[in-house]
């Protein structure tokens, strides 16, 4: 493995606070397709050679005056196996709050932890959603609450498919990548947002058919007439029901992601 990483480079991220992390590659291991199946299926006689040759670098680096270094053995073809969650780990502990929440969501379903780390990740938003559509039901213009509630979910639902790894485009790559039918792996979701093409009339369709949230709106158009204290109603109201509504949501994609993600790993 090439760990051509200098440790200048390395004191010079340290001194401003930054942290680095350096990725090194085997350059002769993957010479023919074959060669790729027989070390997927004997692995120990691949890492051993490997991890002696790698595991000794950041002792080099250190002696070169570097901050202490650590190493992770990753395989782009098998994230879930080695050390992948602990570099996850690793980097979202080293990196500034808001940093972490876009790596949160970058970072591939590799296991289940990472796939709750991201629903975390999205519930930790759901409170500045309910206070926006709060806020706008507060306003007594008819139609206005309900038409800036859907277009608020349009773009979030379409977030929390991407995170998740069930938007359209993921499933056909993941279904191409594990040869699995893309039919097989809809098939492992319930949620009614999984797998579709987010767009007014899907997230309509899917409010609606939720009987607290389509009472909630009717509720709230009917108290935008009553002045003051019908928009303080409405506003409430909106809350505690989006809040609610956007918690159901994101429980059923989060079923949906670790029950795709068993199929593919074919874990039962």
């Amino acid at each position: 493995m090439t760990c051509d990483v200098r440790a200048t480079g390395l004191k010079s991220f340290g001194a401003l606070g930054r942290p680095f992390f350096g990725t090194g590659t085997t350059q002769d291991v993957f010479q023919s397709v074959g060669t790729f199946f027989n070390l997927r299926e004997r692995p120990k006689r691949f890492l051993t050679p490997l991890s002696s040759t790698c595991i000794p670098f950041p002792t080099e680096l250190e002696k070169q005056g570097a901050a202490s270094s650590q190493v992770f053995l990753v395989s782009s073809f098998d994230l879930h196996l080695y050390d992948f969650s602990t570099l996850q780990d690793t980097m979202e502990e080293e990196i500034s709050s808001l940093k972490k929440y876009a790596l949160t969501l970058a970072f591939p379903n590799v296991d289940q932890n990472s796939i709750n780390k991201k629903k975390e990740a999205f519930r930790s938003q759901i409170i500045s959603y309910a206070c926006l559509s709060a806020a706008v039901a507060a306003v007594p213009i008819p139609g206005l609450s309900f038409g800036v509630d859907v277009g608020v979910l349009v773009s979030l639902f379409q977030s929390y498919l991407f995170g998740f790894g069930l938007d359209v485009a993921t499933l056909k790559k993941l279904s191409t990548k594990s040869n699995i039918p893309l039919e097989d792996l809809r098939a492992e979701c319930k949620c009614t947002l999984s797998g579709q093409e987010i767009n007014a009339r899907v997230v309509t369709t899917f409010l609606i058919s939720v009987s607290f949230m389509a009472a909630a709106v009717a509720a709230e158009e009917s108290l935008g007439w009553i002045p003051i204290l019908g928009s303080m109603i409405a506003a409430s109201l909106s809350f505690v029901s989006m809040k609610k509504f956007l918690n159901i949501a994101l429980d059923g994609l989060f079923d949906d992601a670790i029950n795709v993600q068993k199929k593919v790993l074919n874990i039962r």
